[in-house]
Parts: C-alpha cells; structure tokens; sequence
C-alpha cells in the first residue's frame, strides 16, 4: 500500500517533531503555523497557532508539555500542546534555526 500523506498545512513545512509516545506529530510551517496531526489514528491536522514570521525551527520537549519554535523574526516561542503561548524569548542575533 502506498503511505498516507500528510495534508494540511497551508505553506511549506519546514520542521516535524512527534510528541512522546508518537500520538500526536507536531509541523511548523514557512507561513507561521504551528500544526498537530493525530497519528493514531491518522486526522486532518489542528492549527495550534499562528505566528507573525516564519518558521525554521520546532522542538518538543522530553515529556511533551511544551513546544519550542523559532523563526525568521528572531524569537523562540513557547507553547503548550493545546497551543497556549506560554512565553516569547526575543533577543536573539538572527533567525532562529534550531
């Protein structure tokens, strides 16, 4: 059989991350966005959030509670998984890239 696609996103993706366990895989996008695909099983993704600048950069943290992302506004963005903004760390030289 041939593999699902991952449909979805408005823009490119430019990082994936799966949350632990593998439930959920986590996309950010060149347009700002930060998605949520179930994986088991397989869904349309959930938009999280939207930010003003593009994305580069997605980490999820050990015990999935917070989502790291970055862009080319120069910011690291924290996120709970229900897409709360928890904090934004601006103040970095340049784009943020991992």
């Amino acid at each position: 059989p041939e593999p699902d696609e991952l449909a979805g996103a408005d823009s490119r993706l430019v990082a994936l991350a799966f949350a632990p366990g593998g439930g959920t895989l986590y996309g950010a996008t060149a347009g700002g966005e930060l998605l949520a695909w179930p994986t088991r099983p397989a869904g349309p993704p959930r938009v999280l959030a939207r930010v003003p600048a593009g994305l580069l950069a997605l980490a999820v943290s050990p015990d999935g509670g917070r989502l790291a992302v970055g862009g080319d506004d120069k910011i690291v963005r924290l996120f709970a998984p229900d897409g709360r903004e928890l904090a934004a760390l601006p103040g970095h030289a340049g784009a943020v890239r991992s």
